[in-house]
């Protein structure tokens, strides 16, 4: 198989409405989501127009991106320096805001935070329980290794 490209995340576009998904493929598995509060959390749908339907947009920083919710883009995916994930209004390339993709192997990717300040866990996770956390660690099979899946 073909290495993955980092440009592959938005299809060689500025943007691609797509699902986060753990990587553990099954009649349970989770999806990212952020609700109609800006909390973030999973769920177990797939619905292009509610909570976890996602835009990966890029930035103006070359393999940059912010994630927002599809259904109120003012909602957009963050990691604060203490490594809690949470939505902000903000679009701040190197803020909690941007996002790089490190291609993992198995068309699963590693979502770490661009902020060069962090001091704490910077990839996105989503633990056997379904919570989203951070991490340190970059095992594509362990909760790190997210599937990206065009809407």
């Amino acid at each position: 198989m073909a290495e993955q490209k980092q440009q592959d995340v938005v299809g060689g576009g500025l943007s691609r409405k797509v699902f986060i998904l753990r990587n553990k493929v099954n009649k349970f598995t989770k999806t990212l989501a952020i609700d109609n509060d800006g909390k973030v959390r999973t769920t177990l749908n797939l619905k292009a127009n509610g909570w976890e339907g996602l835009t990966i947009q890029q930035s103006t920083k070359a393999g940059v991106y912010f994630i927002s919710s599809s259904k109120d883009p003012k909602k957009v995916l963050a990691v604060k320096g203490n490594g809690d994930v949470t939505t902000t209004p903000n679009r701040v390339v190197d803020g909690w805001e941007g996002f790089k993709f490190e291609p993992a192997g198995d068309f699963k990717y590693f979502i770490v935070s661009n902020n060069p300040k962090a001091k704490s866990p910077t990839v996105l996770a989503i633990d056997d329980d379904g919570k989203v956390t951070t991490t340190n660690n970059k095992v594509k099979d362990g909760w790190e290794g997210l599937l990206i899946v065009s809407q």
